[in-house]
């Protein structure tokens, strides 16, 4: 069982970790804020911190 966001964030990293990391890499702050002016809205904080902690995208792609 997940009890938290970062316990979540620690499994998706070692989950990812035997992807080539340029397939989906990190985003950069700014690309979180442009996004989000883009949408006209702000992204949840759990999905942010993926983005920005673990990969940009991809989960679940064979």
């Amino acid at each position: 069982m997940i009890d938290n966001d970062a316990e979540l964030i620690r499994r998706l990293k070692v989950a990812t970790n035997d992807k080539p990391y340029n397939e989906n890499p990190v985003v950069s702050s700014k690309d979180i804020v442009d996004a989000e002016a883009l949408l006209g809205f702000s992204l949840p904080p759990l999905l942010k911190s993926i983005y920005l902690e673990v990969r940009d995208g991809g989960f679940g792609k064979c």
